[in-house]
């Protein structure tokens, strides 16, 4: 397991008292990290470095986000807007997307984990052929399609 897969693996509640705190900020920002050690093997000035992972930082919390939106029905998306409407704080929120989404803890992993392939895949210029996309079966034994 990498380092970026066991921040990700962190990032699920560990004892109940953590059940409610899904992801940090923390761990965002340590799951960052990962991404830049892997990334970028040159030496980064400091304020490269902190450009790169405010960057990173807030492309997760966007992805992560629209993951969850994705998971909920189109009635809950209307009720979701409804409650960004009224600026509510963050705990309904968590709330709102705790009672929606049973398996949050899992949703929110595996869209750190796709976040980490599409930004590190295409540096090496191919994906490998045992990877699996979160949400995904293995891949059958016909070859894959050209895109």
């Amino acid at each position: 397991m990498t380092t970026t897969d066991q921040g990700a693996a962190a990032l699920l509640p560990q004892t109940p008292s953590e059940q409610n705190v899904v992801y940090d900020q923390m761990a965002i920002e340590g799951f960052a990290e990962d991404l830049i050690k892997e990334r970028f093997t040159e030496t980064l000035s400091e304020a490269e470095h902190e450009n790169i992972k405010k960057t990173l930082v807030s492309e997760l919390h966007d992805h992560i986000n629209k993951s969850l939106i994705d998971s909920i029905s189109e009635q809950d998306q209307v009720e979701l807007e409804n409650i960004l409407d009224m600026e509510a704080p963050d705990q309904v929120l968590d709330v709102f997307f705790e009672q929606k989404i049973p398996d949050m803890a899992a949703k929110v992993a595996a869209a750190l984990l796709e976040y980490r392939a599409i930004y590190l895949y295409p540096v090496t210029g191919q994906i490998p052929e045992n990877y699996v996309a979160p949400g995904q079966e293995a891949a059958s034994s016909a070859p894959p399609q050209a895109a």
